[in-house]
């Protein structure tokens, strides 16, 4: 589910097979979302980031904050003339 106002909460789940496959992936996705904490430039935007595991689902739940989603706007129009081929000389073939 995803709910977007003035802030963005999203609630993603993901079905396993079992419970042990569910607590694995949940356990996994922490670890890299504790390591991409310590990123200076993601860091700000996965501190309310977490999994957890419930049965055989792992959710993974997010919120970001008005400052948080105009930053990352800001951030996205930096980046768009590169992706856009523009921005490193690339483009073509």
């Amino acid at each position: 589910t995803v709910k977007y106002g003035k802030t963005l909460e999203a609630s993603i789940g993901l079905r396993f097979a079992g419970e042990a496959s569910a607590k694995a992936a949940a356990d996994k996705l922490n670890k890299e979302i504790k390591e991409g904490a310590a990123n200076p430039m993601a860091g700000s935007y996965l501190k309310d980031v977490s999994a957890s595991a419930s049965g055989n689902d792992a959710v993974v739940t997010a919120k970001l904050s008005e400052d948080q989603l105009k930053s990352l706007g800001a951030l996205a129009q930096s980046f768009a003339p590169m992706m856009m081929g523009g921005g490193m000389g690339g483009g073509g073939f």
